[in-house]
């Protein structure tokens, strides 16, 4: 039993068992994992863990799974789900007990503090560079930031050539139709605009096909 044997685990199993056995309500309904999905629990996602209830049993039954938890792990993600049913938009307007959440979103906030938290106490990554533990609450110390600043200054990573090739990469091919009728293919529609005096949002706009030209220029995308 992954549940605690008392009163709470009881009547949540019959609130459950009820939905079951009858027919899907007329009323608005929401699908409730009988198991919860989180990692705490890893309830499957099947068909047989899932019940069909009504706002206030959903309500109900989370409120229950708060009070059937073990370990603190599962207490946390019940408080924490609880703590979101009641921050959904299309939720506000059905719940009315204001000190309910209140109470709900305080606990909350105890449960997923200091030790409490479920990343308390662990350790970051190696950082791929410095070699420095990146743990929570780390922080770096200002002689070691001075150090990587002054090793770092003056250095480019990239060449032009490095630069032009990524531009031409990222850029679209356009067609050009000069007032003159001549044409040309350009592959940076901005720098064209700069170079020729012409607005590249109007530009833009021709080649979507909403503006006929700007200043006689056409242009198409290929």
């Amino acid at each position: 039993m992954i549940f605690l044997d008392n009163k709470y685990t009881k009547t949540y199993f019959k609130i459950i068992e009820r939905a079951k056995a009858r027919p899907k309500p007329d009323c608005y309904t929401e699908k409730h994992h009988i198991i919860p999905k989180c990692k705490s629990f890893n309830g499957p996602n099947t068909k047989d863990n899932l019940a069909v209830l009504t706002f206030k049993e959903h309500w109900v039954c989370h409120h229950l799974l708060m009070k059937m938890c073990k370990t603190p792990q599962q207490k946390y993600s019940m408080w924490f789900a609880f703590d979101r049913m009641g921050q959904i938009s299309k939720n506000l307007g059905r719940i009315k007990n204001t000190k309910e959440l209140e109470r709900i979103k305080l606990a909350n906030k105890e449960l997923c503090s200091g030790q409490n938290h479920p990343s308390f106490g662990k350790k970051g990554k190696l950082h791929f560079n410095y070699g420095k533990k990146n743990a929570l609450g780390y922080k770096h110390t200002k002689e070691w930031k001075k150090e990587r600043s002054k090793a770092r200054k003056g250095k480019c990573f990239l060449t032009i050539e490095n630069i032009q090739q990524i531009k031409n990469k990222l850029s679209q091919q356009y067609q050009i139709i000069y007032p003159n009728r001549s044409i040309e293919v350009i592959h940076n529609l901005k720098e064209f605009c700069r170079n020729n005096k012409l607005n590249s949002g109007h530009m833009a706009q021709v080649a979507l096909g909403k503006e006929s030209q700007h200043k006689g220029f056409k242009i198409h995308k290929l």
